[in-house]
């Protein structure tokens, strides 16, 4: 099952034998499946993660030799979720915000 995969392993297997679509899409569907029960995700980007894996397995197709992205961007193509406390372009960040309104 990809989502057993360490982080290593999909990786090593988006050099090819997986797309960077099919790990997306996999993550994504469990974090709908999951977000029901323990709502985690609070403002979600799936289609633009799902638009970014395009452009991902666009350009690695056009590498003729996929070493030097490993080296430089190990983790291009490998989806990842972060909290709404961590600053991210054009997401919502609440929760440093009110506490930042407390302490100044």
């Amino acid at each position: 099952m990809l989502l057993n995969y360490y982080s290593k392993e999909i990786i090593n297997s988006t050099s090819r034998k997986l797309s960077s679509v099919e790990v997306v899409t996999a993550f994504i569907e469990r974090a709908k499946e999951v977000n029901e029960i323990i709502n985690a995700v609070v403002e979600d980007r799936y289609s633009d993660a799902l638009e970014e894996a395009k452009e991902v397995d666009k350009f690695l197709q056009t590498l003729e030799n996929s070493d030097l992205i490993k080296e430089k961007k190990p983790l291009l193509g490998v989806p990842f979720t972060t909290k709404e406390s961590n600053e991210a372009k054009g997401q919502k960040q609440l929760c440093m915000k009110k506490i930042l309104a407390i302490c100044w």
